[in-house]
């Protein structure tokens, strides 16, 4: 885990890569680039979202298997955690993903 001089400086960066006027996907790029030195992940799927219909598009994708792209991105409209549409209403915004799995599995 980065410490919290990385963090602000990160944030810093990101700031200047939203102020830089870039498409959207290069600046989804670079901000990855940021994010990658502070918080450590190996995979991820970043969505474009329509705020009013909510319809994610547009994706950048690094996964271990571009192939089934289309299946995660399916599992992400088919789950309610930390669904996207459903953020806004919540009193805790998202949860860890494997809390989930364990309190579904225990009921």
């Amino acid at each position: 885990m980065a410490g919290s001089c990385a963090r602000i400086r990160a944030r810093e960066r990101i700031e200047a890569i939203g102020a830089a006027g870039l498409e959207s996907r290069e600046l989804r790029r670079q901000v990855l680039v940021v994010l990658r030195e502070v918080v450590g992940f190996d995979a991820y799927v970043w969505l474009l979202t329509d705020p009013v219909t909510a319809v994610g598009a547009a994706p950048l994708a690094e996964v271990p298997c571009i192939t089934e792209l289309p299946a995660l991105i399916k599992a992400k409209y088919a789950t309610s955690v930390n669904r996207w549409t459903l953020l806004a209403r919540r009193a805790l915004p998202a949860v860890c993903t494997a809390s989930a799995r364990t309190s579904s599995a225990a009921t």
